[in-house]
Protein backbone atom coordinates (compact mmCIF):
# COMPACT_ATOMS: atom_id res chain seq x y z
CA UNK A 1 0.00 0.00 0.00
CA UNK A 2 1.28 3.43 -0.95
CA UNK A 3 0.91 6.73 0.80
CA UNK A 4 -1.58 7.92 -1.82
CA UNK A 5 -3.85 4.85 -2.05
CA UNK A 6 -7.38 5.87 -3.01
CA UNK A 7 -6.37 9.42 -3.99
CA UNK A 8 -6.96 10.94 -7.42
CA UNK A 9 -4.71 13.60 -8.98
CA UNK A 10 -5.10 15.66 -12.14
CA UNK A 11 -1.66 16.56 -13.47
CA UNK A 12 -1.53 19.22 -16.18
CA UNK A 13 1.56 19.02 -18.34
CA UNK A 14 1.75 15.46 -17.09
CA UNK A 15 3.33 13.92 -20.20
CA UNK A 16 6.76 15.55 -19.86
CA UNK A 17 9.30 16.96 -17.42
CA UNK A 18 8.16 17.55 -13.87
CA UNK A 19 4.57 16.60 -14.75
CA UNK A 20 5.74 13.21 -16.01
CA UNK A 21 7.88 12.68 -12.90
CA UNK A 22 4.90 13.63 -10.71
CA UNK A 23 2.60 11.26 -12.63
CA UNK A 24 5.05 8.38 -12.21
CA UNK A 25 5.58 9.08 -8.49
CA UNK A 26 1.87 9.41 -7.73
CA UNK A 27 1.07 6.11 -9.48
CA UNK A 28 3.98 4.43 -7.65
CA UNK A 29 2.46 5.68 -4.36
CA UNK A 30 -0.95 4.19 -5.24
CA UNK A 31 -2.84 7.20 -6.62
CA UNK A 32 -4.94 7.28 -9.77
CA UNK A 33 -3.77 10.05 -12.09
CA UNK A 34 -5.37 11.97 -14.90
CA UNK A 35 -2.57 13.06 -17.22
CA UNK A 36 -3.60 16.25 -19.01
CA UNK A 37 -1.31 17.49 -21.77
CA UNK A 38 -1.30 18.78 -25.33
CA UNK A 39 1.18 16.06 -26.42
CA UNK A 40 -1.31 13.36 -27.33
CA UNK A 41 1.10 10.59 -28.40
CA UNK A 42 3.45 11.06 -25.46
CA UNK A 43 0.61 11.35 -22.93
CA UNK A 44 -1.21 8.28 -24.25
CA UNK A 45 2.05 6.28 -24.21
CA UNK A 46 2.77 7.33 -20.61
CA UNK A 47 -0.77 6.42 -19.51
CA UNK A 48 -0.42 3.00 -21.19
CA UNK A 49 2.96 2.47 -19.51
CA UNK A 50 1.60 3.39 -16.07
CA UNK A 51 -1.31 0.97 -16.41
CA UNK A 52 -4.83 1.02 -14.99
CA UNK A 53 -4.11 3.82 -12.53
CA UNK A 54 -3.45 6.40 -15.27
CA UNK A 55 -5.66 7.98 -17.94
CA UNK A 56 -4.74 10.58 -20.55
CA UNK A 57 -6.81 13.55 -21.68
CA UNK A 58 -5.65 15.94 -24.38
CA UNK A 59 -5.79 19.41 -22.87
CA UNK A 60 -4.53 22.59 -24.50
CA UNK A 61 -3.85 25.33 -21.97
CA UNK A 62 -2.31 27.77 -24.46
CA UNK A 63 -5.45 29.89 -24.55
CA UNK A 64 -5.50 32.68 -21.95
CA UNK A 65 -9.05 31.65 -21.07
CA UNK A 66 -7.75 28.33 -19.74
CA UNK A 67 -4.77 29.33 -17.58
CA UNK A 68 -3.23 31.93 -15.34
CA UNK A 69 0.30 33.22 -15.88
CA UNK A 70 2.55 32.74 -12.85
CA UNK A 71 5.87 34.57 -12.54
CA UNK A 72 8.39 34.08 -9.74
CA UNK A 73 11.64 36.05 -9.58
CA UNK A 74 10.92 37.34 -13.08
CA UNK A 75 10.75 33.85 -14.61
CA UNK A 76 7.77 31.92 -15.93
CA UNK A 77 6.75 29.40 -13.27
CA UNK A 78 4.30 26.65 -12.47
CA UNK A 79 2.03 26.96 -9.46
CA UNK A 80 1.21 23.67 -7.76
CA UNK A 81 -1.57 24.05 -5.17
CA UNK A 82 -2.48 21.50 -2.54
CA UNK A 83 -5.80 22.09 -0.82
CA UNK A 84 -6.88 20.63 2.50
CA UNK A 85 -10.12 18.69 2.29
CA UNK A 86 -12.72 18.90 5.10
CA UNK A 87 -11.52 16.83 8.03
CA UNK A 88 -7.90 17.02 6.87
CA UNK A 89 -4.97 17.94 9.06
CA UNK A 90 -3.01 20.75 7.39
CA UNK A 91 0.19 20.02 9.36
CA UNK A 92 0.18 16.34 8.37
CA UNK A 93 -0.72 17.15 4.75
CA UNK A 94 2.05 19.74 4.44
CA UNK A 95 4.58 17.32 5.95
CA UNK A 96 3.55 14.55 3.55
CA UNK A 97 3.78 16.91 0.55
CA UNK A 98 7.23 18.13 1.66
CA UNK A 99 8.46 14.54 2.06
CA UNK A 100 7.06 13.48 -1.31
CA UNK A 101 8.52 16.46 -3.15
CA UNK A 102 11.90 15.99 -1.47
CA UNK A 103 11.97 12.44 -2.81
CA UNK A 104 11.12 13.67 -6.31
CA UNK A 105 13.77 16.40 -6.47
CA UNK A 106 16.34 14.08 -8.11
CA UNK A 107 13.92 13.35 -10.96
CA UNK A 108 13.52 17.01 -12.00
CA UNK A 109 15.12 18.09 -15.26
CA UNK A 110 18.17 20.39 -14.99
CA UNK A 111 17.28 24.01 -14.30
CA UNK A 112 14.04 23.20 -12.49
CA UNK A 113 13.87 24.53 -8.95
CA UNK A 114 11.16 23.82 -6.42
CA UNK A 115 10.31 26.65 -4.04
CA UNK A 116 7.62 26.88 -1.39
CA UNK A 117 5.28 29.83 -1.62
CA UNK A 118 2.72 29.70 1.18
CA UNK A 119 2.45 26.95 3.74
CA UNK A 120 -0.51 27.27 6.11
CA UNK A 121 0.96 24.60 8.39
CA UNK A 122 3.61 27.15 9.47
CA UNK A 123 0.83 29.45 10.73
CA UNK A 124 -0.86 26.58 12.59
CA UNK A 125 2.41 25.41 14.17
CA UNK A 126 3.36 28.94 15.22
CA UNK A 127 -0.15 29.47 16.62
CA UNK A 128 0.13 26.26 18.64
CA UNK A 129 3.45 27.46 20.05
CA UNK A 130 1.91 30.85 20.91
CA UNK A 131 -1.01 29.14 22.69
CA UNK A 132 1.44 27.00 24.66
CA UNK A 133 3.37 30.12 25.67
CA UNK A 134 0.15 31.96 26.62
CA UNK A 135 -1.01 29.03 28.76
CA UNK A 136 2.34 28.77 30.56
CA UNK A 137 2.54 32.52 31.18
CA UNK A 138 -1.09 32.62 32.35
CA UNK A 139 -0.52 29.67 34.66
CA UNK A 140 2.60 31.30 36.13
CA UNK A 141 0.87 34.64 36.67
CA UNK A 142 -2.20 32.95 38.20
CA UNK A 143 0.06 31.10 40.63
CA UNK A 144 1.80 34.35 41.60
CA UNK A 145 -1.50 36.18 42.11
CA UNK A 146 -3.03 33.31 44.12
CA UNK A 147 -0.03 33.00 46.37
CA UNK A 148 0.45 36.77 46.60
CA UNK A 149 -3.11 37.46 47.78
CA UNK A 150 -4.05 34.26 49.61
CA UNK A 151 -0.61 33.29 50.95
CA UNK A 152 -1.60 29.65 50.61
CA UNK A 153 0.71 27.11 48.98
CA UNK A 154 -2.10 24.55 49.00
CA UNK A 155 -4.45 26.73 46.88
CA UNK A 156 -1.62 27.64 44.50
CA UNK A 157 -0.60 24.00 44.00
CA UNK A 158 -4.23 22.94 43.43
CA UNK A 159 -4.55 25.60 40.71
CA UNK A 160 -1.25 24.47 39.16
CA UNK A 161 -2.60 20.91 39.00
CA UNK A 162 -6.19 21.70 37.92
CA UNK A 163 -5.44 23.99 34.97
CA UNK A 164 -3.20 21.50 33.06
CA UNK A 165 -5.61 18.68 33.96
CA UNK A 166 -8.56 20.55 32.45
CA UNK A 167 -6.54 21.32 29.30
CA UNK A 168 -5.48 17.67 29.03
CA UNK A 169 -9.13 16.64 29.43
CA UNK A 170 -10.11 19.03 26.65
CA UNK A 171 -7.47 17.54 24.34
CA UNK A 172 -8.69 14.03 25.23
CA UNK A 173 -12.33 14.90 24.44
CA UNK A 174 -11.30 16.49 21.12
CA UNK A 175 -9.30 13.38 20.29
CA UNK A 176 -12.18 11.05 21.16
CA UNK A 177 -14.51 13.10 18.96
CA UNK A 178 -12.04 12.84 16.06
CA UNK A 179 -11.40 16.57 16.00
CA UNK A 180 -8.04 18.16 15.33
CA UNK A 181 -6.62 21.52 16.32
CA UNK A 182 -7.32 24.48 14.10
CA UNK A 183 -6.94 28.20 14.68
CA UNK A 184 -10.35 28.50 16.40
CA UNK A 185 -9.66 25.57 18.76
CA UNK A 186 -6.25 26.98 19.67
CA UNK A 187 -7.79 30.40 20.31
CA UNK A 188 -10.40 28.84 22.59
CA UNK A 189 -7.71 27.02 24.58
CA UNK A 190 -5.70 30.21 24.95
CA UNK A 191 -8.77 32.14 26.13
CA UNK A 192 -9.71 29.44 28.62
Amino acid sequence: MGKLDGKVAIITGGARGMGEATSRRFVAEGAKVAIADVLEDRGAALAAELGDNARFWKLDVTSEDEWTRVVADGKASVLFDVFEQPGGNVVQIAGAVRNMLAGMHDTFPPGIALNGWYDQSVLVTQSANSVRDAILIGLGLAALVLFGFLRSWRTTIIALIIVPSVLAGTVLVLSLLGESFDIMTLGGLAAA
